[in-house]
């Protein structure tokens, strides 16, 4: 991987790293592999790799003592080493399998700014129609808000939010939404903003909403001798009111993609356009490829789920109709004893030779048969218990 400066990708191991943040100021360090000293901060803390604090370096030049800090050995989930990836100019990201091998080496997608805007593009001019009609009622309403509380100042307004004129900065910023509308829509892509503005690209199906967003101009800084050798003593500010800007990716990607851009000392925003436009399009397969992935892994789980319902269902439905069975055969037992113990009082009732059968006893007998002869569980037939055991459902026994 190189950009466009020609810095490559630089491989460094824990000590490796240690050895070079100890021997040569962060900054300077971090411009020598493209990244920024933020960057290289970043990367030694999770490495668990010690850098010099604030002001070390200046204490150094001076000859005053200072404290290194020793490498110790890393937690157990800490990477041995790392592979630092310069971010001056666009890197391109990992390629999808199955993609084409010329989308990640492809050059920078072309945006061009317009100096004026003289034909924008069908959002913009919507956006633009859309404020002026807003801006001529705000006025009016305005205006007859003034007449009326001339006559009686304790009027309450009618408009309830201000519409004021676009800006030079609002201006540059339409410039620069044209521009990367136009340069999507040729790269193949669709653009399109929601009801409340926010822009958003569609590539390969996979939609990146973004924003560019206004931010008062950051301090310009004066360097002296401390500052050049790392340390940020010494140093001079100068404010300006124009204000900068940035774009950013609001859309989540996990990619490890950078998300953000802002106006710069070196680079105005307009300069990093290509750089944004072709980040989103080189991501836009890498999302596209998880979300395969996840819907995947979705129904997956959508028929484990079904698998588990279907075989809860089952076992349900077969322990309700094991009940129905055994109800009927406790009810067959329950009538087979009822039958022996008839057939008892039966026998003993006849055995009496010397007197005849007691005339209430024969009539409990024959009541007795009769009852067991209605109540025999087993006379409908096995196809009748068996349809009765099959109309059981989970829901009820």
């Amino acid at each position: 991987i190189m950009t466009a400066s020609g810095k490559k990708a630089v491989s460094l191991t824990r000590a490796e790293l240690y050895e070079l943040v100890w021997k040569t100021p962060m900054n300077k360090l971090a411009a020598n592999y493209g990244v920024s000293g933020n960057g290289l901060a970043k990367i030694c803390d999770r490495l668990e790799v010690p850098y010099p604090p604030r002001g070390y370096w200046a204490k150094v030049a001076a000859g005053k003592p200072v404290i290194v800090k020793r490498l110790t050995p890393s937690s157990e989930n800490v990477l041995s080493s790392v592979v630092i990836t310069p971010t001056e100019k666009f890197v391109t990201l990992p390629q999808v399998e199955g993609t084409s091998p010329t989308t990640a080496d492809q050059k920078l997608v072309r945006v061009d700014v317009q100096e004026r805007l003289a034909n924008p593009h069908p959002i913009i001019a919507k956006w633009h129609l859309e404020h002026k009609r807003d801006r001529q009622e705000y006025l009016a309403a305005k205006a007859k808000d003034a007449q009326a509380r001339r006559r009686n100042p304790w009027e309450y307004p009618t408009y309830n939010k201000e519409v004021r004129a676009y800006t030079d900065c609002d201006r540059r910023q339409h410039r620069i939404l044209d521009a990367l509308f136009k340069a999507a829509e040729k790269a193949g892509g669709k653009v399109g903003a929601d009801e409340n503005g926010l822009p958003h690209f569609i590539f390969n199906d996979e939609k990146f909403e973004f924003r560019i967003t206004q931010h008062a101009a950051r301090s310009s800084v004066a360097k002296t001798d401390k500052v050049a050798a790392g340390d940020d003593a010494g140093t001079s500010t100068k404010s300006t009111n124009e204000p900068e800007l940035q774009i950013s990716i609001t859309t989540y990607i996990d990619t490890g993609a950078r998300r953000s851009w802002r106006d710069g000392k070196r680079r105005t925003l307009e300069e990093q356009l290509p750089e944004f436009l072709q980040t989103v399009i080189q991501c836009a397969p890498l999302l596209a490829e998880r979300h395969r992935k996840q819907a995947e892994e979705h129904r997956r789980w959508e028929e484990q789920r079904r698998r588990r319902e279907e075989r809860e269902r089952r076992e349900k439905l077969e322990g309700n109709r094991w009940k129905r069975l055994c109800a009927i055969s406790d009810r067959w037992a329950t009538w087979q004893r009822v039958g022996q113990l008839v057939a008892q009082l039966e026998a003993g009732a006849l055995a009496e030779k010397d007197a005849p059968p007691n005339a209430e006893v024969v009539k409990w007998l024959s009541w007795a048969k009769e009852q067991l002869k209605e109540r025999n569980p087993i006379a409908l037939g096995a196809s009748e218990i068996f349809k009765f055991v099959g109309q059981a459902t989970e829901w009820s026994d």
